[in-house]
């Protein structure tokens, strides 16, 4: 599984929108929306309710929310390892 998708449902989640996502992301909202649906294929899960005015997330979608948020965290603290490794090799 790529990070991408699950990079973009934690944004439509966090920004409660699509649009707002696809702006924050600097795509479009088809784009957005078809990610969403390919991640929710993936886990064979609908992951937000859409039947209503305001974005929910399901059952499904709060623990792969949760899972995202971690996946999020480990690629910060990749990145800040690997900058040390590379500071602590310059200098």
């Amino acid at each position: 599984m790529e990070f991408y998708p699950l990079r973009v449902f934690l944004t439509v989640a966090n920004e409660r929108s699509f649009s707002r996502a696809a702006e924050k992301l600097s795509r479009t909202q088809p784009e957005i929306s078809l990610a969403v649906q390919r991640l929710e294929a993936d886990f064979g899960e609908k992951l937000i309710d859409r039947s209503g005015k305001d974005l929910l997330l399901t059952d499904a979608g709060r623990v792969v929310i949760d899972f995202a948020r971690r996946f999020e965290n480990l690629q910060a603290e990749l990145d800040n390892a690997l900058a040390e490794l590379r500071d602590n090799a310059a200098g």
